[in-house]
């Protein structure tokens, strides 16, 4: 994935956008509803992506483009990284105003390794743009950016730990609140296969759930002068994210000072990954 592929994409979409707006509403109730999936707005393959994109490029598509870049060999799909000779993926999730991007960042300094973000930078705009725009285009390109961020994680795991600010976690309780929100819906109950992890999408090793309360959620809004989500809205970012098994959410406490938060994720980040971390401490046991 390059910058001048998500650049053509966003240069080819931005005319077409106002085209499919006004029909937008109306199918993001209607399409695929025996499944769920786009009533929500979550997505569990790029193909499924791609199926809400591509409309929008239909006047001057870049099309052969997408297809060349995610139409690959099937296990180059499945995304299945090597127990060995790799660094661990790590997530980081939680709604705004829990210090995840500067969490985020600070475990990846410590663990010597790379930090993506997510959208990423190339997308920043595009997301800007789509903010007051159709639900499900907006969403589906927050699901794009998934795929982007998975591509960058596997060229640099091999030789560097990845932390990711955000992502399929993040974006898929974000849509379920929004359809809730907008459609005056429920969220999914606990078994719908809404929760399950989409097969063609590389699966973090650890995600981590910074969870903060109301009361100091509201602290920090006000010092930043920031508007906070509905506490409705978040209550179903939480029972959303608490419902995603695979891989499983590991739990932080969020409203403790930051020293001690950034210990929880440190004491659980070695636990699970000496090996991976530091090899050379760990020598590969000899067999006959």
């Amino acid at each position: 994935m390059t910058v001048s592929f998500v650049s053509v994409v966003a240069f080819f979409l931005f005319p077409q956008l106002k085209l499919i707006y006004s029909d937008c509403e109306h199918n993001i109730r209607n399409i695929n509803a025996e499944k769920g999936n786009y009533t929500y707005c979550v997505y569990h393959s790029i193909e499924e992506v791609l199926n809400v994109l591509v409309p929008a490029l239909k006047q001057q598509p870049p099309l052969p483009e997408v297809m060349q870049v995610y139409h690959k060999d099937p296990m180059v799909m499945k995304a299945v990284m090597p127990i060995y000779n790799r660094k661990p993926f790590i997530v980081i999730e939680g709604v705004q105003g829990t210090k995840k991007t500067l969490l985020a960042k600070r475990l990846a300094q410590e663990i010597n390794g790379t930090y993506i973000r997510n959208p990423p930078f190339v997308m920043e705009k595009l997301y800007h743009y789509l903010d007051d725009h159709c639900s499900q285009v907006s969403s589906a390109f927050m699901a794009f950016g998934n795929y982007i961020v998975a591509e960058q994680a596997k060229k640099l795991l091999p030789t560097h730990p990845v932390v990711l600010d955000k992502y399929w976690h993040g974006v898929t309780a974000f849509n379920l609140a929004k359809a809730a929100q907008d459609l005056g819906i429920e969220i999914p109950q606990p078994s719908s296969l809404v929760y399950y992890w989409p097969e063609d999408l590389l699966m973090p090793d650890l995600a981590f759930y910074i969870m903060v309360s109301d009361e100091v959620l509201k602290f920090r809004f006000h010092k930043t002068f920031k508007k906070v989500y509905p506490k409705d809205f978040r209550n179903n970012i939480h029972k959303a994210l608490m419902r995603m098994t695979s891989p499983k959410m590991w739990r932080i406490n969020g409203n403790l000072k930051r020293i001690d938060v950034e210990s929880q994720i440190s004491m659980r980040v070695y636990k699970m990954f000496s090996r991976m971390l530091f090899p050379e401490i760990h020598p590969k046991r000899l067999t006959a």
